[in-house]
């Protein structure tokens, strides 16, 4: 373990049994990889301290890595559950998703600074990109103590360095089994902000969600600078919330971002209502 962290190659394994518990969840995976790790970190909830199904396993080298992933995708945990392992992306190079799987070039990502600016693709034969220490699943989007509301509430997003105000007029209209919301609330204008951001707590959220299966930052309506063009699109992102966001009414990956297309459908955790997005002609 001379190598430097930054050196390590991490992979990403989801489908844990959070039940098992934090402690319980990192000896399985020690003792299941077919090689020892460096490092485990297994997602916790900061507000409950319990654990979620996914963790990070760091090593030093990375064909001990793949190696892991090898043993460790379709291998039941002793709670019966079938657990998947992949790479995992570091914050810097994340890259953009559609729905389809379809990978974009890096993209700037969870915030602004210039170093963590990702602008090329990865070279052919090149190492995988260094680890970066996970706070927020699989994208390490980190809660920045400076990022904060006005009511002094700590933001775990921070926007992108691609982040743009809309050129174009779009608008979210709000139903509820199968109706429109009566007077504001059905129809939600978003040409003010380059970012809107959703949960069930209000002193943080743009767009509150009132249900309880919503995460207090449950996901973010974020506009940005489409890659190779000067267009302004929107995306949504989910920020690890427990209970997920739906488009179309298919579930999401957390923490990457998906581009809104006119007339799409966004719904968070299992509230009922249902976020349709208009993009006005010129």
């Amino acid at each position: 373990q001379n190598q430097p962290r930054e050196q390590w190659t991490s992979i990403f394994v989801r489908g844990l049994c959070a039940d098992d518990g934090a402690p319980r969840i990192e000896e399985w995976l020690r003792a299941a990889c077919a090689v020892t790790p460096a490092r485990v970190h297994v997602g916790v909830d900061r507000s409950t301290g319990l654990a979620k199904n996914w963790a990070h396993v760091h090593f030093v080298k990375h064909a001990d890595a793949m190696r892991a992933i090898d043993e460790l995708s379709g291998m039941k945990t002793p709670s019966g559950t079938e657990v998947k392992a992949e790479i995992s992306i570091p914050r810097d190079q994340m890259r953009d998703r559609k729905m389809g799987g379809d990978a974009r070039p890096p993209a700037p990502y969870g915030g602004s600074a210039p170093p963590q600016v990702g602008e090329a693709g990865d070279a052919p034969g090149a190492p995988p990109p260094p680890p970066a220490e996970p706070t927020f699943g699989l994208s390490g989007l980190l809660a920045q103590e400076a990022n904060t509301t006005a009511k002094g509430v700590s933001l775990k997003y921070a926007e992108p360095a691609d982040k743009a105000m809309p050129r174009r007029s779009f608008r979210l209209y709000v139903f509820k089994n199968g109706e429109m919301l009566k007077g504001n609330n059905g129809v939600l204008h978003l040409h003010r902000q380059s970012m809107y951001l959703f949960g069930r707590d209000t002193d943080a959220a743009d767009i509150p969600t009132e249900h309880a299966s919503c995460s207090k930052q449950h996901a973010v309506l974020q506009f940005r600078v489409r890659e190779g063009s000067t267009e302004v699109r929107p995306y949504v992102i989910d920020l690890e919330s427990t209970n997920g966001t739906r488009l179309n009414g298919d579930r999401i990956d957390s923490a990457m971002y998906i581009e809104l297309k006119h007339k799409d459908m966004v719904s968070f955790g299992k509230s009922q209502r249902e976020y349709v997005l208009i993009e006005e002609d010129d």
